[in-house]
């Protein structure tokens, strides 16, 4: 009997398999669009913590109805159609905005209705086959598309309730009628089809609409042709050898102008020429921001502006998230859009020492090499499409002289800036003047509207003072390999961290997550940073040639407030060696090491630390050369097993928690006799009691003597 594999069965599971075979190589992280693993960890235990602004900013959420778990989802698996601005359009941006929010929620709180509604959003939808727009496809689809990915990229990766086989048939969905990289299929499309080729005829908001689409679904769907796209398109590169070309250029315009006015000029767009394939159009990063930081969409309007800068912040922190810097490139290039469009806004209704009138530029040039930040030249020249010449920042809207749209950057309706800040001051420690601007926007957005919420439309995810918000010194993030893959969790306590898994920085982590004092890793395994590493045996991975004034930095999960064991596991050669701890809150523990054979276990102190997330810093403060470190144990308890009797046939077993200390299986006729290290006698134990309770927390000396011996040692509490 033959047996007959439905069509839409098949097309399904050969999706499945082109996609994870033909068109994936790297290995992308996962969760791994907006939020890792470690940042979702980051705001559920900052929450738990009550710790702002991640507890605040938690509370305004879950006050969203979007947020809640009985949000009554609008779309079904019938619908087969949504037309922009018509046909189950706002059904859908309803439901897609949801399922963000109950992701989030999920995230944070652990309550499975949460992730169970989101998953009932997507099972909604996921039989959609097309997505009717007006003209613009690319913003049209980008706006709906991306947030509801990075609501189904948590999910998938957080929770095992959602079955494998919706969703395939989500990520069908996305690429529907399905995926090519060689050839543009026949039929009706619904987000990838819409979005691949960007916008090469509009502003460059609209161009990166579709970008950050595409690559959000490289990553969901693991096809790295599809993530390269949008990576290459925006930073300026030419298409891959084994894709789609982008639009090729440049475009043919009329030869006058068609609208003219103190701001632009405005020229009719008829065509493209060939001569240039992969062009690259007004999303390419230092396309959409120039030279100076001035803005592509400076001379239409200002809400726009920052719309635009917000976006490629986003689509950098996809790359960043899986290791590709675009915030870097172009000389810092997003930052400088950042600072150039919110100088020229908030000087507008806001005064201060250092900017008391609304900022103007000082001049104009159409030499663009001519014009910098500091400056204050004004660039006029032709955007990429060739449709807009511009000529002064427009503080109106396009075409209507009438209303103000300078001033209006706040977070309530453009949430973009808790993201940059903590990218550009937290993550690169760059001096407060380079993010000043950014900062301020920040900060009144705080101190008037509260901490930023999901903003206007579909345009950005929001919620930036839970989901972006970091420490001063939270420069990296926690991370652990296998077989070269990186894993970004966070250690709880109490807890083990292997010394080589210092904290993960994407591009050069020098003086962020390590200091290290010499060129390459000596041993050229595990990392490709400058931290030195070597394999010592059966003892694996180590830090090694560890000199005086590096240090390696880590983030850890504090359960509980209160006094921890800092202990470490070191091969130390010769005396000298020394190592400090210091916690970002202060707390510091130093300690000259003793000479090992071999690894061992050394204590180097207690310190008392807050509930949440903390960052500490291992800094190698003796002579270099001298030590080689295994890992560090953070416990609020410290096991161990010491000889007790100059014979070594007895070993005496004890754990220490809170001030007492247990002991197991002692003899008889054992006497404990307990000193402070001043020589204090605090109590004489006979008959082999099972616990000695001190009266508070340090370092005290234990002396055992029975029949068939005696010895000391040293006990912390």
């Amino acid at each position: 009997m033959k047996t007959f594999i439905p069509i839409r069965f098949f097309a399904s599971v050969l999706f499945l398999f082109i996609t994870t075979v033909l068109f994936s190589q790297r290995t992308f992280v996962h969760p791994g669009l907006s939020h890792k693993q470690s940042d979702l960890e980051r705001m559920r235990v900052m929450v738990a913590a009550k710790i702002n602004p991640w507890y605040n900013s938690f509370l305004s959420l879950s006050k969203e109805s979007g947020a809640k778990y009985t949000y009554t989802v609008r779309g079904n698996s019938s619908i087969t159609k949504v037309v922009q601005g018509g046909e189950n359009y706002s059904a859908m941006t309803s439901d897609v905005r949801a399922s963000y929010l109950n992701a989030l929620m999920w995230a944070v709180t652990g309550d499975e209705r949460h992730a169970q509604k989101a998953v009932e959003i997507f099972n909604a939808w996921q039989n959609l086959s097309h997505f009717e727009t007006i003209a613009t496809k690319s913003l049209d689809s980008g706006r709906l598309g991306w947030i509801l990915i990075e609501a189904a990229e948590i999910i998938a990766h957080t929770y095992d309730g959602w079955q494998p086989a919706d969703i395939q048939k989500f990520k069908n969905m996305l690429v529907h009628p399905g995926y090519s990289n060689t050839t543009v299929p026949d039929g009706t499309y619904t987000f990838y089809w819409n979005a691949y080729m960007g916008d090469s005829g509009r502003h460059g908001n609209q161009d990166l609409f579709g970008w950050r689409l595409v690559m959000a679904i490289g990553v969901f769907t693991d096809n790295e042709i599809m993530y390269d796209r949008a990576f290459r398109y925006i930073t300026n590169q030419k298409s891959r050898n084994d894709d789609l070309n982008y639009e090729p250029g440049p475009p043919i315009t009329s030869p006058d102008c068609i609208n003219t006015n103190d701001y632009y000029d405005e020229y009719r767009r008829l065509g493209q020429n060939n001569h240039t394939p992969d062009y690259g159009y007004n999303g390419v990063v230092n396309h959409y921001i120039w030279e100076n930081g001035q803005g592509q969409e400076s001379s239409r309007d200002q809400d726009h502006a920052v719309l635009g800068v917000g976006m490629i912040a986003s689509i950098a922190e996809i790359a960043w998230n899986q290791g590709d810097d675009i915030y870097g490139m172009f000389d810092n290039r997003i930052l400088k859009g950042y600072e150039w469009a919110l100088r020229y806004n908030i000087s507008f209704k806001y005064s201060f020492p250092d900017q008391s009138e609304p900022w103007e530029p000082s001049g104009y040039t159409e030499v663009a090499d001519e014009a910098t930040f500091e400056n204050g030249l004004f660039i006029k020249r032709f955007d990429r499409s060739g449709r807009w010449f511009s000529k002064k920042p427009n503080p109106h809207y396009e075409k209507n002289f009438t209303d103000v749209s300078r001033g209006n950057f706040k977070g309530a309706k453009r949430p973009i800036y808790e993201l940059a800040y903590a990218h550009y001051k937290i993550r690169l420690g760059l001096d407060d003047e380079a993010v000043k601007w950014t900062k301020r926007a920040m900060d009144i957005t705080n101190n008037e509207s509260g901490n930023e919420k999901s903003g206007w439309s579909l345009d950005h995810l929001g919620w930036g003072g839970l989901t972006c918000h970091r420490t001063e010194w939270m420069a990296g993030d926690p991370v652990s390999f296998k077989n070269g893959v990186k894993s970004f969790t966070l250690p709880k306590t109490p807890c083990l961290i292997d010394a080589v898994d210092y904290d993960f920085f994407t591009g050069d982590g020098k003086n962020r997550t390590y200091f290290d004092t010499t060129t390459g890793n000596s041993g050229n395994i595990y990392r490709k940073d400058d931290v030195d590493i070597i394999i010592q045996g059966d003892d694996g991975y180590v830090i090694s040639d560890m000199a005086n004034g590096e240090w390696l930095s880590y983030t850890v999960e504090i359960a509980a407030q209160g006094d921890y064991y800092v202990v470490i596991r070191h091969n130390t050669s010769d005396t000298g060696a020394k190592l400090k701890i210091v916690f970002e809150n202060g707390v510091e523990i130093e300690k000259e090491l003793n000479v090992t054979t071999g690894f061992e276990d050394t204590v180097l102190g207690i310190a008392n630390l807050p509930k949440g997330v903390s960052v500490f810093r291992v800094y190698t403060t003796g002579e270099s050369g001298l030590t080689m470190l295994k890992n560090i144990k953070i416990s609020d308890n410290y096991t161990s097993s010491v000889p007790t009797f100059l014979n070594d046939l007895y070993t005496v077993d004890f754990i220490v928690r809170d001030n007492t200390v247990f002991f197991k299986d002692l003899p008889e006729d054992m006497v404990l006799s307990v000193h402070t290290t001043s020589g204090q006698l605090i109590l004489i134990k006979k008959n082999g009691k099972s616990s000695i309770t001190l009266p508070e927390k340090g370092i005290y000396l234990f002396t055992a003597e029975s029949k068939t011996g005696i010895n000391s040692f040293k006990i912390i509490i």
